[in-house]
């Protein structure tokens, strides 16, 4: 088994029950722009905070992690609030989202830059993507963070260019540990007819 993946299942196992409800701060920022009425898929979900704020905003969840033990904590808070998520137990090293069928996706704490590309086709037109993770500024507290999960500074702009940036800390002069970036997909143009 994945080793990050025993890691993880571990430390859900010892957390006490307010661990991991935090939803990112990100989310509640542009609230506003969570108007629920379509799909949303959460890319290593965890134990389901931001899953669940996204169904408590009306979005159908689909949370993605490798910790069973961490969804089994998501599907717990989601009916303890009345609310249900569709809860998907993958290897995120081999998990590839189906194209075009997001609203909304949301990617906190964690890297796979081979996920890029199809994150970005997983998104419909007009759906909202979310990213947030550590970045190289993170070396100066802990030098020996592996730095493959480490982004660059200026990454996710460069990554996500075909779509609209709406907000983000993602510079060159960023000084934060943690890089995010918010930004939608462009609405598809109707094709024009044919000339006479």
């Amino acid at each position: 088994m994945n080793p990050d993946i025993v890691r993880w299942n571990r430390k859900y196992l010892a957390a006490s029950a307010p661990d991991y409800t935090e939803v990112d701060e990100l989310l509640g920022t542009h609230a506003a722009l969570l108007t629920g009425g379509g799909r949303a898929l959460d890319i290593a979900c965890g134990a389901g905070a931001n899953a669940i704020f996204a169904a408590s905003r009306g979005y159908a969840v689909l949370g993605v992690d490798g910790s069973i033990e961490g969804l089994r904590i998501a599907r717990r808070r989601a009916r303890a609030q009345g609310l249900t998520l569709q809860l998907v137990n993958a290897d995120l090293d081999r998990f590839g989202p189906p194209p075009r069928r997001f609203d909304l996706i949301m990617v906190f704490r964690y890297l796979n830059r081979a996920l890029f590309g199809p994150i970005e086709q997983a998104l419909r037109p007009e759906g909202f993507l979310f990213f947030k993770t550590f970045n190289r500024n993170l070396l100066q507290r802990k030098p020996g963070f592996n730095q493959d999960y480490l982004l660059s500074p200026g990454e996710l702009v460069t990554r996500f260019r075909a779509l609209e940036c709406i907000d983000t800390n993602d510079t060159q002069e960023n000084d934060a540990t943690q890089s995010w970036w918010v930004g939608r997909k462009p609405a598809t143009r109707a094709q024009e007819p044919p000339g006479i």
